[in-house]
């Protein structure tokens, strides 16, 4: 429980941060241009915690809290745009949820979408008894080998 409540801590830390650094832009949204890395050493969070508190600020499961607009490199500031503060239900998802919920959404998305391919395939099929596809299989290749021997005993 302790990891969940420090990630948790750390990532309400760096949005404070953020926000506290950020400056309102002309249409009304709260911008932050500076190193993101320095926003997290300043929290004093290990950078162990630097990816699961990203991952969480910009959950699409979940409501982002932010969104990058640049990312940010040697000749460029990061700059980020600022929605809402993490909320407190998020006290209790662990470092490992982070990822799951995603992993098991995307995997029942395509479990759906294939559900559904095939009874879209069935229903354009129709019903299908196999006993009678195979005698009428069987019934084309005699016909076909009646035909063979036929011509081969004229010639």
């Amino acid at each position: 429980m302790a990891d969940e409540t420090a990630i948790y801590r750390y990532t309400c830390e760096v949005y404070d941060l953020l926000l506290e650094q950020s400056k309102e832009n002309k249409h009304g949204e709260q911008l932050f241009e500076g190193s993101v890395v320095e926003v997290y050493k300043q929290t004093g969070a290990s950078s162990r915690y630097y990816s699961s508190i990203r991952k969480l600020l910009i959950s699409p499961e979940l409501d982002p809290c932010i969104t990058f607009l640049q990312r940010g490199n040697g000749s460029q500031p990061t700059i980020i745009n600022l929605h809402h503060p993490p909320p407190e239900d998020w006290e209790k998802i662990s470092e490992k949820g982070l990822t799951a919920p995603r992993e098991r959404a995307t995997l029942l998305v395509e479990l759906e979408a294939e559900v559904n391919r095939l009874r879209a395939w069935r229903e354009s099929i129709g019903e299908v008894n196999l006993s009678e596809v195979v005698r009428d299989f069987e019934m084309r290749l005699t016909r076909l080998e009646n035909k063979t021997s036929a011509s081969q005993e004229r010639e």
